[in-house]
């Protein structure tokens, strides 16, 4: 009988993050075929994207709410 092993959540840098996120919004590129080259599930990759969007949209709002 086999033991049941513990998943371990992977951790991945803000960094490589930033760089695939960039490398998939390169014109003519795909985010699966980003993933893929980096051994990551496209689906992380655009979670990825829309938080990076997310975190666009909230820094522009601070920036406005500081100029009152």
């Amino acid at each position: 009988q086999s033991t049941p092993t513990k998943r371990t959540r992977r951790y991945h840098p803000p960094d490589l993050k930033r760089q695939v996120v960039a490398a998939s919004q390169q014109p003519g590129a795909s985010v699966a075929g980003v993933a893929l080259a980096h051994g990551l599930n496209a689906n992380l990759v655009r979670r990825w994207m829309r938080e990076a969007t997310q975190e666009v949209v909230r820094v522009g709002a601070d920036r406005k709410l500081s100029h009152l």
